[in-house]
């Protein structure tokens, strides 16, 4: 199960030996990259569906790469392998530390992070939260938002009346982030806690030009990890003979 940059990675793995592996992820996305895999795109309908699903597959592992905010499917997928016999192998990359420099705001969940700018007086917000959470900020009507999106908004905006999207896929470079932050004249950024690579930039451009970050801390999800780096996963995939 996907959707990341890591699960991309390890798909590529698979088809480059010739796994007989299916590649799964949600579907939200219109513009996916390419995946050399055969894919199941959308939900399963719960533990109890993905149970149906991995039994009539044959599927004897089941590796979950997806976000570390998709703590449903990650429960369901913990679930459904104790459910039978297949092996779940979770990855889930490593959060990011805040570091000298940096000046983060903690947040519990989207909800909490919401109803603290409400409370707040800063004048241009960029939210960096996928597209998914968008349509809470909408309650934040006196407020300037600029919201990165991979895609095309839809007719509505989110609801956002008050935002300006850039629409952008990562990876992102720091002398980029920078220019995009002093373009808008952002004073806060709203991230979540999402680690890798690939959007760390905008940490380095906050850090640089000193503005704060809301930083959405990760849901608890009962399932233990079982890797942090792609490579650890990949060299274990390749002593299992997968």
């Amino acid at each position: 199960m996907g959707g990341t940059s890591e699960a991309n990675q390890i798909a590529k793995y698979l088809a480059t030996i010739g796994a007989a592996a299916i590649y799964s992820y949600a579907g939200r996305t219109l513009s996916p990259r390419e995946i050399p895999l055969p894919v199941h795109v959308g939900g399963f309908g719960g533990a109890a569906g993905l149970t149906c699903f991995l039994e009539d597959n044959n599927i004897t592992h089941l590796v979950d790469a997806t976000h570390p905010f998709a703590k449903q499917i990650s429960e369901n997928a913990a679930i459904a392998c104790k459910n039978l016999v297949t092996v779940l192998i979770r990855f889930e990359r490593k959060s990011w530390d805040e570091q000298e420099g940096d000046d983060w705001i903690l947040s519990a969940n989207i909800d909490a992070a919401v109803q603290w700018l409400g409370s707040q007086k800063f004048k241009q917000v960029f939210l960096a939260t996928g597209m998914q959470s968008l349509n809470k900020f909408a309650a934040l009507s006196e407020t300037s938002l600029v919201a990165r999106v991979v895609e095309q908004p839809p007719a509505d905006s989110f609801g956002l009346a008050n935002a300006a999207f850039e629409i952008a896929r990562g990876p992102f470079i720091v002398d980029d982030e920078i220019a995009l932050f002093e373009k808008h004249r952002i004073d806060l950024i709203v991230s979540k806690n999402s680690g890798g690579k690939g959007a760390y930039a905008k940490i380095n451009a906050a850090r640089t030009l000193g503005i704060p970050i809301l930083m959405i801390e990760r849901p608890v999800i009962n399932a233990p990890v079982d890797f942090q780096y792609v490579s650890d996963l990949l060299n274990h995939l390749e002593c299992l003979g997968v």
